[in-house]
């Protein structure tokens, strides 16, 4: 039994794509992204003999996705949420949308072109449902 507590849905994004590995889990914590063992992947690396990229994975309750590239980018597209840039090297990519539906299973594209790079570079996500968890009543 619960009382005096009130739980919230909790999603995470799993990226996809060629040359795209996974360089750090976390667990859920808090509503954000605690530090310690886990199996949600927070941080991803894209290794190409001409790119080199790297997704992190925020830990506010919106959960952005942040690219971050050595080279200049020339812009950032998603066919899920919106794109807002940081800096000619990082752009933010916010896929969650606030709400009671839960957009488990959706799949979505991040394109981004990179400067002296003639083929865009696309990652794949898919939106999984990680479960619940419990904060304490506000009192």
């Amino acid at each position: 039994m619960l009382v005096g507590c009130y739980s919230v849905r909790w999603e995470h994004v799993e990226l996809s794509g060629e040359n795209l590995e996974v360089t750090e889990v976390a667990r859920p914590s808090g509503g954000g992204l605690g530090v310690g063992k886990g199996k949600i992947p927070v941080r991803y690396a894209l290794e190409k003999p001409d790119t080199s990229l790297t997704f992190a994975m925020g830990s506010t309750v919106d959960r952005p996705i942040t690219i971050t590239s050595p080279v200049s980018i020339v812009a950032v597209s998603t066919t899920v949420g919106q794109v807002i840039r940081s800096s000619p090297f990082e752009y933010t990519v916010w896929w969650w949308s606030p709400g009671p539906v839960s957009r488990a299973g959706e799949t979505f594209e991040i394109r981004i072109e990179l400067q002296q790079r003639a083929d865009p570079i696309v990652v794949k996500g898919v939106i999984e449902q990680w479960g619940r968890f419990y904060h304490p009543a506000d009192l």
